[in-house]
């Protein structure tokens, strides 16, 4: 059963740890269901091939973006830029 009820179609999502495991997983799902995704890590280079992958197939874009979220400068930049790039800021997972 689908529902509309619950589409991230359209929507923009910010997911932190993004760059492995389940937080690479739901921003994959999210963008494969339409979302605009910025995927954080504190490595750039861990989450940029993540993202040119999901920007290479269909479904959402997807910005990497390196930011340590215990850094509260780097936290409000990573949201000035999503906020820049998709509009605004959706969904948030941490």
């Amino acid at each position: 059963m689908t529902t509309d009820q619950f589409s991230v179609d359209g929507l923009s999502a910010i997911v932190t740890g993004s760059s492995s495991g389940i937080g690479r997983s739901i921003a994959e799902r999210f963008a494969a269901d339409g979302a605009d995704v910025v995927m954080s890590s504190r490595e750039q280079d861990n989450v940029d091939p993540v993202a040119a992958g999901i920007n290479e197939g269909d479904g959402g874009r997807a910005l990497a973006i390196e930011c340590d979220v215990r850094d509260r400068e780097a936290v409000d930049a990573m949201v000035e830029t999503t906020v820049d790039e998709f509009g605004g800021v959706d969904v948030l997972v941490n």
